[in-house]
This record gives structure tokens, C-alpha cells and sequence, in this order.
């Protein structure tokens, strides 16, 4: 993992060729549900030195706790579907992390689970980390649970829903927002043997009290999510062939919707023994304006507000109200930083962000405030390929999804340098 420091990035030959092969992380946020399910059935996942981010230890020091202090860092991911799983355990564990933790969301799910017979207290304040559990036998029934924050809520519940005597039926409320990483703890679960019924609408899901076949594991995907920087990179190029392996067509990850977002400006992806090639198409027409819902997708959103910039094409991204709640207020502090160098990005502060291709950045390097979002410091780095260094603080945020970032980037021809 890299060391907290400073790194400035430029691009050189990479503005104009790229043509690289790239080992991208695995999928975080599958390898997290399968480390549940594994544990669940008394098993620990076995997790290659590959595969290993920030999150994905977080989630195996959930795992193997025997009690005591889990501290998930700025894990969101561990927290709450850590919080589910620690309620069924024996012993008594105190869940925290970072301070930017402690501001995440986790009061519907903490109601939700108390329903069903877990002691969890709030120390800070109620409905955030760090959080007291003392883990005990619970039981099934019908719960309902605002997911319009965080879909995560519902796939915590999910995966300890076939260790509850009775079973569970979660009645879905509010907006649903990053449905696909809901289908995929379902898809999870149905590989392992789970039979789960759901509702024409999808907002009634009932599992039965049952019990995991960790054999039906799947071997884990590379993340579509990382990937979007590539597509990113590919899109400013003058020529690019990225060759990306172990991404899926029909992936249960919902970011993979990354490649049709990217056919507007002239990306394209070819699916070629077991993964994939990322080129530009040379003299594509740019779209007069870019408009685009993430409410299932929006850890995109970034990435492509960057390209946006950078093609100077005018965006309106709507469906980003659950970024508010992520490792960073990634809208605002988004916003914040494009405004810093000159672009007038316009948002509500809540759910949409647009820019009307006007503004302009004045000259000198660029600076990018990572707010220890590690998606800032991905997303921000290929406005270096409009011919500016672009120095991003504290770049080893990078480590908690996608450690290799910075290397790969020196691999595909861009000088990264501390600072």
C-alpha cells in the first residue's frame, strides 16, 4: 500500500498513444460479499496478495475478530454489512473507523436489525460509528427499510438472512438507488444456493432460513468500477489500446455500464479472450452535450465529469444524491475543486452537478484536494492529458481500492512523481 504523499502527473507521449495491458484490481465489492458468505459458513476466503485493498482487509479483519475493537478505517462497505454480520456473532466487538466514517449513514440499518433482536448501541451518536454489538441468536420477520441513502442497508440484511430462523422478507422504501449491487448480493447468494423471491417491482424480497454452499463461490471479476479511469484515459488519447482482462460481458457489476457511457465519445470495447480491449475511434463526432442518470452507478460520476471537462463537452449528471454519504461529499467537493480551477460546475449539493461548456481553466498546474477519496485522486489525474501537470494531495488514497494506480499509470507512459 502506498504512503500518504503528494504526486504530481503528467502525461507526455501518453496524450497522443496509449497501448497498454493492465492488471486491474479485483472487484471490492464482490470479494466482500463472498468473504461474508465464506465466514458465515465457517470458512475465511482465501485472498491472494493480488487482490488486497484497503477494503477488502477491512472486511477480513470483520471476519476475524473474536471481539474487541474492528477497526474498518474508512471502509463503508465493511461497516455496514460488517455491523449485520458481527450481530450474529458470539462475543462483544466495537465498530469504528476513520472520522469520515463516523459521518456515514448506518441508522436505517440499525433499526432494521435491532427489529430482529441485535444489540447494537450507538457511542457517538445515534445512527453512526463507532458502534457497540454484542452478538446473539436472531430471528426472521417482515422488516422495511429506506435504502435512500445507501443500498447497502438491504445487502447487509441480505446476507444474514438465511441464518435467521424464519427467514426474511425486507420491504424495499424510499428511492431505490445502486439497485445492481443489490442484484449482486442476490446473485451471490443464488450461486450458494440460496432461493430468494422477489416481487414483480423488486421491492419485496423473501429468503428463507437456509443455509450457504460456499462451494458455489464464483472465481472474483476484475472492477468495472476501476476501469472507468482507463475508459477515461482511452477517451483523451489520440490513439489508445488498453487491454483490460477478467471483465465480463453481462457482469453482475453495474458499472460495467462504463462501456456505453464511453461509446459517446468514441470509445469502444471489444470482449476478447476473457477480457477486454479499450480503444479510441479515431474522428468519432463528440456529443453536443452529455446527459446521463447514475442512480445505479455512481461512483462513475466523477470520472466522467473529468472527461467532460476535458472534451469540453457540456454535462448534465443527474442521480447523484447518494454521493453526498460517500468517502468524501463527492458533488460538492467535486464541484469545489473544478470551480478552484476555473470551471463553473453548477449543483444542487444534493443530486445533480452540469456545466455548460463555457468556462475555462486559467494556466499553471492544476491542484486537486483528494479529501482522502480515493475516487478524487482516480478521477481527477488524466486532466493531466490536456497538456497541464496536475498535482493531487495525498495520493495514496488510491490504496483503498486500487493500490497498483499510480504504477500502472507510469506503465502506460505517464510520469507520476512525488512531491
Amino acid at each position: 500500500m502506498m504512503q500518504a504523499m503528494d504526486v504530481t502527473v503528467s502525461a507526455g507521449n501518453a496524450s497522443r498513444v496509449i497501448d497498454v495491458s493492465v492488471m486491474l484490481p479485483v472487484s471490492k465489492s464482490l470479494v466482500a460479499r463472498q468473504i461474508i458468505v465464506s465466514a458465515l459458513c465457517g470458512k475465511r476466503l482465501s485472498v491472494p496478495d493480488g487482490w488486497m485493498c484497503d477494503d477488502i482487509a477491512a472486511m477480513q479483519r470483520v471476519v476475524s475478530s473474536g471481539g474487541g475493537l474492528v477497526d474498518v478505517g474508512a471502509s463503508g462497505t465493511a461497516l455496514r454489512l460488517g455491523l449485520a454480520y458481527l450481530s450474529l456473532q458470539d462475543g462483544e466487538f466495537l465498530l469504528d473507523g476513520t472520522e469520515r466514517l463516523r459521518q456515514r449513514p448506518v441508522k436505517e440499518l440499525v433499526e432494521a436489525l435491532r427489529c430482529l433482536g441485535a444489540d447494537i448501541s450507538c457511542i457517538g451518536g445515534e445512527g453512526f460509528a463507532p458502534l457497540r454489538v454484542r452478538g446473539r441468536a436472531m430471528s426472521g420477520r417482515q422488516v422495511c427499510i429506506d435504502v435512500s441513502r445507501s443500498s447497502q442497508f438491504v445487502s447487509a440484511l441480505l446476507l444474514i438472512a438465511p441464518m435467521l430462523k424464519g427467514g426474511l422478507e425486507i420491504v424495499l422504501q424510499g428511492d431505490v438507488r445502486s439497485r445492481p449491487y443489490i442484484d449482486m448480493t442476490l446473485s451471490v447468494m443464488r450461486d450458494c444456493g440460496i432461493k430468494i423471491e422477489e416481487s414483480a417491482d423488486g421491492r419485496i424480497i423473501k429468503v428463507p432460513c437456509s443455509h450457504y454452499d460456499a462451494g458455489g463461490l464464483r472465481p472474483a471479476e476484475a472492477d468495472w468500477s476501476a476501469a472507468a479511469y482507463w475508459y477515461a484515459i482511452a477517451a483523451l488519447a489520440g490513439n489508445a489500446a488498453v487491454r483490460l482482462p477478467h471483465l465480463q460481458c453481462g457482469s453482475v457489476q453495474g458499472d460495467a455500464v462504463v462501456s456505453e457511457i464511453y461509446e459517446r465519445f468514441g470509445v469502444v470495447t471489444e470482449f476478447r479472450d476473457g477480457g477486454i480491449i479499450v480503444s479510441h475511434r479515431r474522428g468519432h463526432p463528440l456529443p453536443a452535450s452529455f446527459d446521463f442518470d447514475f442512480r445505479d452507478n455512481p461512483d462513475l460520476a466523477q470520472c466522467v465529469a473529468v472527461t467532460c471537462i476535458c472534451l469540453k463537452v457540456p454535462f448534465v449528471l443527474r442521480g447523484l444524491d447518494a454521493l453526498v454519504f460517500k468517502e468524501s461529499d463527492r458533488i460538492n467537493v467535486t464541484a469545489s475543486v473544478l470551480a478552484g480551477m476555473g470551471y463553473g460546475v453548477h449543483t444542487d449539493g444534493r443530486s445533480f452537478m452540469s456545466w455548460d461548456g463555457k468556462a475555462c481553466a486559467g494556466g499553471g498546474n492544476l491542484s486537486v484536494k483528494t479529501f482522502g477519496d480515493h475516487r478524487m485522486a482516480m478521477s481527477f489525474a488524466p486532466l493531466c492529458m490536456m497538456g497541464r501537470d496536475v498535482l493531487i494531495e495525498d495520493a495514496g488514497v488510491v490504496s483503498k481500492s486500487y493500490p497498483g494506480f499510480w504504477t500502472d499509470l507510469a506503465r502506460a507512459g505517464f510520469s507520476v512523481e512525488p512531491c
